[in-house]
């Protein structure tokens, strides 16, 4: 009984440490200080050795006001920097769309906190002047494309960037 009451402990405590992102699992977006590797019974494994992985946000894209526009945003960094890389499907052909990335969610769009290089034919790619972890840090944050020049008053894809955890 006894062991059964500390086996259930544990792996309620290693439930909390995964859902709270502790720095004792090591996640692709975050770094630990120098240390050894664990394993627990639960087959979780815990790390305090540095991460060595790139770091990388994947974003979905939604369409917006029945625009069919959607795809993928990647944030990595880059030299030190973030870069951001949009890839969307179902927009207009040869039509310059502004995008920005926003404070907030697509739910509530804030102001604008970083704009983006101009969507066309369904790709842009920007670096911004911001590292990856400046960046998360800012959270929460939106990608926002917007119909064209002329119409940036619709919005035609959004997407919420969410820290990998």
């Amino acid at each position: 009984m006894r062991l059964a009451v500390i086996l259930t402990i544990t792996v309620a405590l290693v439930a909390v440490i995964f859902i709270l992102g502790s720095g004792a699992i090591n996640t692709n977006n975050q770094d630990a200080d120098a240390g050894t590797s664990t394993s627990t019974d639960t087959g979780i494994s815990t790390s305090t050795e540095p991460n060595i992985g790139p770091k990388e946000i994947t974003i979905i894209m939604s369409g917006q006001n029945g625009s069919g526009q959607a795809g993928v945003a990647r944030i990595t960094e880059v030299e030190g920097r973030a870069k951001v890389t949009l890839q969307l499907a179902g927009g207009p052909n040869n039509i310059s769309q502004p995008s920005h990335i926003h404070d907030g969610t697509c739910q509530i769009l804030g102001a604008v906190k970083y704009p983006l290089t101009t969507v066309r034919n369904g790709a842009s790619e920007t670096i911004l002047p911001i590292s990856f972890d400046g960046l998360t840090n800012k959270l929460p944050l939106a990608i926002n494309i917007h119909k064209s020049l002329s119409e940036t008053d619709v919005d035609m894809s959004c997407g919420d960037i969410r820290a990998n955890l």
